[in-house]
């Protein structure tokens, strides 16, 4: 899957039952609404906090799912939001359209 790096493809072929990774999730927070320039900054901010909060109420029920828990309560202004996880969910936030790209935090050994 192009979504996820190296470290994490290796992670997923190799990762025993109940194994867990930090990572960072990297969500797609924008909107056709969303408006562009530097006047309009902070109205874009608020209008990607409310998409982010929307995609964590997603990507808990995912977590709970699959196994894991948010190491950040709340997603960063660049759309970023850490979890600790199962390879199960890793999988699924994959596939998701809201997601752009999961990297690993720590170095997986």
């Amino acid at each position: 899957m192009a979504k996820l790096s190296p470290g994490l493809r290796s992670f997923l072929n190799g990762a025993e039952p109940g194994a867990t990774i930090q990572c960072l999730l990297m969500l797609d927070t924008r909107n056709e609404r969303t408006p562009r320039g530097r006047e309009h900054r902070e109205e874009a901010l608020k209008l990607r906090k409310s998409r982010a909060a929307s995609l964590v109420k997603k990507i808990d029920e995912v977590l709970l799912m699959h196994g894991g828990r948010r190491l950040s309560q709340e997603v960063d202004p660049f759309g970023n939001l850490r979890l600790e996880t199962s390879a199960h969910a890793l999988n699924t936030l994959a596939e998701a359209d809201y997601v752009e790209c999961i990297v690993e935090i720590a170095p997986i050994r």
